[in-house]
């Protein structure tokens, strides 16, 4: 009896073996995968465990998977599920029995069992595939083959259960992420396309209800080449395909610009070694001459068309910008050239006061026309567009005019003025600090005209007129406009009329700095007394070309700072190399052709301004086709931003060589104004020799 009563408490502390699986019918998509769950909440040993799991799915009983004798059986396995269904074997001894089971077919659908023996006891449980939704999507098989302008079809359709007006979005993308084209809520959204793409790619509109979603893309560029991705999505549910489109061979157009790049190159070249040696002779007659014109000309025109037929390829904004940077190129290489004092008389007059203005605007233009086209993408209004492209227009025209005659100070601040405009009008959609950024911007214009007027007519003592008065007065008033504007937009579009204050209150200083400045430097032109000695000139002079410096640095580093801070739709390191060489170029409106440069470094710099930009410019727009025909992507960044910084150090080096020109000719002069302390009569200004006119006059012997 005590026997008995022990073996009942003994049988009472044990566990029965329990399996649990799901509380419900699995739903699975067709092709996908699924893990049928089998489990115990407590540890099972090994020795002597059996698993079975059997399906009922076809008309007789299948054997889907066996663990025994602690390994996995699938030699034991029904063919329908071979190669299919696997355990998870690091998780068998601690209770997990569920399977994995890949690449649904319909044929699955059906209760399965999991049935677990051991040596004491045996449990089981079922779980039911109930529904396999079918949402696949297929796509060709062999990559698709087109030459650059054909068109080309890219097979991808949906197999679904869904009905087709209930797909959340079908979409085309090109490998890694360029929107191709895009199906959402039953209708093409054809405008949400990728720029590259606007007007080439469509669907089969009469296919799309029978799940066929090929894509016809016309005008097959090099760029194409690579793989498309076809993706849908329904609910949780979403599947995909990948076309490839082999690489394909150049077209008569992209051999057309390969050999326009090694014609620009090998005649930058070819021409470049005569050229060198017959402008170290200082050879100048006809013939030379027209060599000299037709390195300057002939390789840059050859790239010039060449950006023209890329148009078709490459992005907007670089083939714009390069094709003007290299239109205008001859000007500043005929500005810098050598050999410019033996050519016609009027020419030379008429390049050096009107080259760095007029190919400072040539590439202005450039980029405001790319800016203009933005607006249509909301970045920009178009009113807002039309008020720039006014403004732009006539301090450009400014510029021009007051280059003409000899106004270089205020052609060099209308330049600057547009350089501001394009800034705001660039950042206008992305930067939260333009108020910030139009007071920091107009401070340096009015900065800028008060040192030039101290520079000229304090310290030089040249003639302080009402035209003088007038052109300067302007640009004060158009730095004043900046910031009524920005008033009105901070009060107006942001809500904000407590703080536009400070704009109105920035402005009243600025017209009061500038008309205290009108009345002293008046008063000193009519009562001779009041002017300063001859040192004391010398060194305000001095002061104010270092401030004047100075600013124009401080203000380019003001421009990298709003572009690196704000510009995040454009790229940055694009927009900064353009911007960068508008800001370098201005200053060199204040000068005009020196008369004295050191030979080599001139010689040297000259020649690497006609032969080496056009060959840097050949090169890199062959090496962009060739990768991009084996790619189909862009390989190198955009092209102005390899291009345009050669473009600057070129202009940079320039600038310092007429500042040694400057203080050379100036610094025996200075010397002698401080050791004498002596009065002297302003020297009257002479023609491409310093920033405006030299300190004194020399008296005649």
């Amino acid at each position: 009896m005590d026997e008995f009563f022990f073996l009942l408490l003994l049988a009472a502390g044990l566990k029965a073996l329990q399996i649990e699986g799901p509380s419900g019918p699995l739903v699975v998509q067709l092709g996908g995968d699924v893990v049928l769950p089998c489990y115990t909440q407590d540890p099972v040993p090994l020795e002597g465990l059996r698993v079975e799991w059997r399906s009922d799915s076809d008309s007789e009983e299948s054997l889907v998977n066996v663990f025994q004798q602690n390994e996995i059986r699938s030699d034991l396995q029904s063919p329908a599920f071979r190669g299919r269904v696997n355990f998870f074997p690091d998780q068998i001894s601690r209770g997990n029995f569920s399977i994995f089971l890949s690449n649904i077919r319909t044929e699955d659908a059906g209760v399965y069992s999991c049935k677990v023996y051991t040596d004491q006891d045996s449990s089981e449980t079922t779980v039911e595939i109930k529904d396999i939704e079918r949402f696949v999507v297929i796509g060709a098989h062999h990559p698709a083959v087109a030459s650059v302008g054909e068109e080309v079809i890219l097979n991808c359709s949906v197999d679904s259960h869904i009905p087709i007006h209930l797909l959340e979005e079908v979409t085309w993308t090109k490998h890694p992420d360029i929107l191709v084209l895009l199906f959402q809520e039953n209708e093409t959204l054809s405008e949400a396309s990728s720029d590259r793409y606007q007007g080439r790619a469509e669907f089969f509109s009469s296919e799309i209800p029978r799940g066929n979603f090929s894509l016809r893309l016309k005008d097959v560029r090099l760029e194409d080449t690579g793989e498309f991705i076809c993706a849908a999505h329904a609910a949780d549910l979403s599947a995909q395909t990948t076309v490839l489109i082999q690489q394909m061979g150049f077209s008569s157009l992209q051999k057309c610009i390969l050999v326009l790049c090694f014609i620009a190159s090998s005649l930058a070249f070819g021409l470049g070694i005569p050229v060198s040696i017959l402008l170290w002779k200082e050879a100048t007659t006809r013939r030379v001459l027209a060599m000299y014109l037709l390195q300057a000309f002939c390789p840059n025109l050859c790239m010039f068309i060449g950006f023209v037929l890329w148009s078709k390829e490459g992005l907007l904004n670089e083939v714009v910008v390069c094709a003007a940077v290299i239109f205008a190129r001859p000007l500043i290489l005929m500005k810098t050239a050598p050999y410019l004092n033996t050519l016609p008389e009027r020419l030379v007059k008429e390049v050096k006061r009107l080259g760095f203005p007029l190919h400072c605007i040539i590439i202005m233009m450039a980029v405001f026309s790319v800016e203009f086209a933005h607006y249509e993408e909301g970045t920009f209004g178009l009113f807002e567009s039309s008020t720039m492209l006014i403004t732009i227009a006539l301090l450009s025209v400014g510029a021009v005019v007051s280059a003409k005659y000899a106004c270089r100070t205020f052609s060099f601040l209308c330049l600057v003025l547009c350089n501001i405009d394009l800034l705001i009008m660039s950042l206008h959609s992305e930067s939260t600090e333009s108020p910030a950024m139009v007071t920091a911007t107009s401070s340096f214009v009015v900065g800028m005209v008060l040192l030039f007027s101290l520079q000229r007519h304090v310290f030089q003592l040249k003639p302080f007129t009402r035209l003088h008065i007038g052109l300067l007065s302007a640009v004060v008033a158009v730095a004043c406009i900046f910031l009524t504007a920005c008033s009105v937009f901070v009060g107006i579009y942001l809500g904000n009329f407590v703080n536009t204050w400070k704009f109105q209150f920035t402005a009243g200083i600025y017209i009061i700095l500038w008309v205290a400045l009108v009345l002293v430097v008046r008063r000193q032109h009519k009562n001779n007394k009041d002017r300063f000695c001859a040192k004391w000139r010398g060194l305000g002079y001095m002061c104010c070309a270092v401030l004047i410096s100075i600013s124009i640095l401080a203000n380019g580093l003001l421009y990298v700072y709003y572009i690196k801070d704000n510009m995040k739709s454009k790229d940055s390191s694009g927009y900064l190399a353009v911007m960068a060489l508008l800001h370098i170029v201005p200053p060199g409106s204040l000068f005009v052709h020196p008369r004295k440069i050191p030979k080599i470094p001139h010689f040297i710099l000259y020649m690497f301004g006609a032969s080496g930009l056009s060959i840097v410019t050949s090169l890199t727009l062959a090496t962009e086709l060739i990768l991009k025909g084996g790619t189909g992507g862009q390989t190198l960044p955009e092209m102005h931003v390899i291009i345009l910084p050669f473009e600057s150090l070129y202009i940079v080096v320039w600038l310092c060589l007429q500042i040694h020109d400057f203080w050379m000719r100036k610094k025996d002069r200075i010397k002698r104004n401080f050791e004498d302390g002596e009065e002297a009569e302003p020297q009257a200004a002479a023609e491409g020799t310093e920033l405006e006119t030299p300190l004194t006059k020399t008296p005649k012997p």
